[in-house]
């Protein structure tokens, strides 16, 4: 079995955004193939999405110790499977795993990524030939890691683009009545560090209290629900079954949001969204930021009723909605310029 890209998918942002190139490719004649890891935050995903993938290893423990382990152990699964499937080119958002058996066997690797925050770039720039990413990104976050030789490709789009121009936001089998979205942080990631669920559960506190809808609280993994406060009442929902976002966020009155993808989605569709992004704020959220597209808050009652106040504003929804719109249209398709990049390093 041969195959002319692989891609590696570490979370579900990668899978939707991987899921979208891959269309291009094969619109083009290309062979591609997925490889991920055994996670929870996964399985439902590729299953919606209709990906065919390989297994290599597992997700990591929060601890430093354990993601090292479950690191070591997957590369040397990914040895086998790329000796299989012999791809001409690798892409990732960020597998040192895949990086260093890239560079290992001495194969192209290209890096797809809009978090120049994230501490796997510090191994993963330097190995890749081709790093792609929006160009909202002020350059030097990539450069610090890079090496002379490191090529840019830097297009004119958030990478919610790729899925959302292919999938149909405002679909859904399920009616919530009024809601505004809680999205928690990703507390087990290595920059993150349990970090946010404090503020979490002071928001969802506030919101169960001053919001007269339901307060849908999208949880990440199975023991986040009995970690946060339970005294919301009934108003309080916990989503605990992983679910694509995109349709419940389109039709929330206001997101509140701990994590990236979640703040950049509702930013694009125009509905009021607020980051408590536990510590410093991504490049891609201060863009958004400055461009009023997202707004800060923090976990009290003044900034979240503030927010609920301003999320009421019928005149503010509508100015935000065209204003997204506009944006949105304005945007070049990330999938597409990340094909077309694969596509000439194919030749």
């Amino acid at each position: 079995m041969a195959c002319d890209v692989l891609f590696d998918v570490l979370t579900p942002k990668q899978a939707l955004f991987f899921w979208a190139v891959g269309l291009e490719l094969k619109s083009r004649g290309f062979e591609t193939s997925y490889v991920t890891r055994s996670y929870e935050q996964l399985d439902w995903i590729e299953r919606d999405l209709g990906l065919e993938v390989l297994r290599a290893g597992r997700f990591g423990d929060e601890s430093l110790e354990g993601k090292l382990l479950a690191s070591t152990e997957r590369q040397a699964q990914l040895i086998e499977i790329v000796r299989e499937i012999r791809p001409k080119l690798t892409v990732s958002s960020g597998s040192i795993e895949l990086c260093r058996v890239s560079y290992g066997l001495s194969m192209k690797h290209y890096l797809a990524s809009d978090t120049p925050h994230s501490p796997v770039n510090r191994a993963c720039v330097p190995l890749s030939d081709l790093v792609a990413t929006p160009r909202f990104i002020p350059i030097r976050e990539w450069r610090r890691w890079a090496t002379p030789s490191t090529r840019f490709l830097r297009y004119k789009g958030l990478d919610p683009i790729a899925w959302m121009r292919r999938l149909n936001a405002h679909s859904t089998s399920a009616s919530h009545g009024r809601y505004v979205l809680v999205r928690l942080p990703e507390r087990k990631a290595s920059y993150v560090s349990e970090r946010g669920l404090d503020s979490t559960s002071r928001i969802v506190k506030i919101l169960s209290t001053r919001y007269d809808g339901d307060v849908l609280v999208v949880t990440r993994y199975r023991d986040d629900a009995s970690m946060l406060a339970r005294d919301g009442g009934d108003r309080v929902k916990m989503l605990v079954e992983p679910t694509l976002l995109l349709p419940l966020i389109a039709n929330a009155d206001a997101v509140f949001s701990g994590g990236g993808t979640t703040a950049q989605e509702a930013a694009l569709l125009g509905v009021p969204a607020f980051s408590f992004y536990p510590g410093e704020l991504p490049a891609v959220h201060r863009f958004l930021l400055r461009r009023g597209f997202l707004r800060l808050i923090e976990a009290e009652e003044r900034s979240v009723i503030g927010a609920l106040e301003l999320a009421r504003d019928a005149s503010f929804r509508k100015s935000l909605e065209e204003k997204a719109r506009r944006f949105r249209d304005g945007m070049e398709d990330p999938a597409v310029a990340v094909a077309v990049a694969i596509t000439e390093g194919l030749r």
